[in-house]
């Protein structure tokens, strides 16, 4: 083995870093947050995400139905995932923005307005 190896190596190492680093910030921020097993009620209440691309996955132990649905900051109609049973995974993605604040929550009729909602800030 020469010498020239080992720092080969190291470029190489260090060229992958900077790939994998530009990989996770084009890919998104990704939140996944749970609804209570016996209330209507989600785990998190509050969400701080950096502006970009921005993913909110629901899982469901419950046995009633649960969505996840985000409206707020600039977009035009509430983005809506879907209603799942229990075992069940409900997502939306969308871009979020510097500054503003989205509101998620339930829409199956009913669960909002019995506290399944929260909040995301944006920084």
């Amino acid at each position: 083995m020469s010498r020239r190896s080992p720092l080969v190596a190291m470029a190489c190492a260090a060229t992958a870093a900077l790939a994998a680093t530009a990989v996770g910030a084009t890919a998104g921020q990704t939140k996944t947050i749970s609804a209570d097993k016996a209330k209507l009620a989600f785990s998190t209440k509050m969400i701080v995400a950096r502006a970009g691309k921005f993913t909110l996955r629901l899982t469901n132990p419950s046995t009633a139905k649960h969505n996840i649905a985000v409206r707020g900051g600039k977009l035009v109609f509430a983005s809506v995932g879907k209603t799942v049973g229990k075992g069940g995974t409900s997502e939306v993605t969308f871009t979020v923005q510097a500054g503003k604040t989205y509101t998620y929550f339930c829409q199956v009729p009913g669960h909002e307005t019995a506290g399944m909602r929260g909040r995301i800030t944006v920084k």
